[in-house]
């Protein structure tokens, strides 16, 4: 081959070679750009997406946007800061963000509310306060709080030691109070539809009237660790047949569901619910508290041992008591002890 043809052939093989090169070059040069413009449109779409939703997360975030519109405040009577009333018939209720304190008859007697919203203003609660709510389902802390806090629509102080409230027409049947949970106040529980509650071991105190009239309830188990079971902690619950206290307990001690004082000579509480029509006080009893055996229905006839000192106030007061003899041993009976029974004798 001569060296002009040779020449030739060496420069057509070199420009196939820049031709191709060059033609992958922009090939991979429009691929970037695709992966470029891509990758824009998926920032631009991420960021509008973004910006679309941001008014519904600020408004999650912003707890007085997720009230209801329905509050009227007119409804409510407030004085100095004190909810005294509320006198409408919504279900739903947002309590004003100007009130710190909700009175204990606040809600009384009240058949609407179902639900309550408490702002973070409220400092302070009476005992018993949506006591009366009776087809209460939820109460709800709006805010973050330091002095309240609610979980499942049930009421607990922020240090999670002390149950305040939980709402009587919740649709649970059974309840496990939170471990760590040290008091049960004062008609936290009342008219409850619940028919078992399980205690935890950090359990320390019943306050009056914790239980009142929480029909559903057959037996109570209490923890060890029980140091105070307050008078008419169960009042009205007349199905209750057993309140059992784990041994071990320094305060009290329980038998065939009736609970004693540790050292048994002291009859603390007789559960309202109990079938028997007979009950023999055991012997080496010396005192028969306060509202003991108060509003026990079944109960028509007690035998008191002649170790017995004292019938404290309102003893057997509501009773069905038809029968009793009072030994001579007895140097102190309570006013009103034998109140509204059917006493004979």
């Amino acid at each position: 081959m001569k060296s002009e043809d040779l020449l030739y052939a060496i420069g057509g093989i070199r420009m196939s070679y820049l031709v191709e090169a060059s033609a992958e070059i922009q090939i991979k040069n429009r691929r970037a750009k695709r992966i470029k413009w891509t990758t824009a449109v998926a920032s631009f779409l991420l960021a509008l997406c973004f910006l679309l939703t941001l008014p519904k997360l600020l408004k999650a975030l912003d707890t007085k946007n997720t009230l209801p519109d329905f509050t009227d405040e007119s409804k409510f009577t407030i004085a100095d800061g004190i909810l005294l009333s509320y006198n409408g018939t919504d279900k739903t209720i947002v309590i004003p963000t100007s009130v710190t304190k909700i009175c204990a008859t606040a809600f009384a007697g009240n058949t609407s509310v179902e639900s309550v919203v408490m702002m973070d203003t409220v400092e302070e609660i009476e005992d018993g306060a949506f006591a009366g709510t009776v087809n209460l389902r939820e109460i709800t802390v709006n805010g973050k709080s330091g002095y309240y806090l609610s979980e499942d629509g049930v009421l607990f102080k922020p240090s999670r030691q002390r149950l305040e409230a939980y709402p009587a027409s919740s649709d649970a049947v059974c309840y496990t109070i939170p471990e760590g949970i040290e008091v049960i106040a004062t008609k936290a529980f009342a008219y409850s539809r619940l028919k078992s509650i399980t205690f935890p071991e950090s359990l320390l105190d019943i306050d009056l009237s914790a239980f009142m009239e929480c029909d559903n309830l057959t037996k109570v188990d209490l923890p060890s660790g029980t140091r105070t079971i307050s008078f008419l902690a169960f009042e009205g619950c007349n199905s209750l047949e057993e309140i059992n206290v784990a041994e071990g307990c320094r305060k009290y001690v329980s038998d065939d569901g009736v609970v004693y004082s540790a050292d048994k000579k002291r009859l603390v509480m007789y559960p309202c619910g109990k079938k028997e029509e007979t009950f023999t006080v055991p012997d080496g009893v010396e005192v028969i508290e306060l509202y003991a055996f108060y509003n026990c229905k079944n109960l028509k006839k007690v035998i008191l041992p002649d170790s017995l000192i004292e019938i404290q106030d309102y003893a057997f007061m509501n009773s069905s008591l038809i029968s009793i003899s009072i030994p001579k041993s007895v140097t102190n009976i309570g006013e009103m002890a034998f109140a509204n029974t059917n006493m004979k004798e």
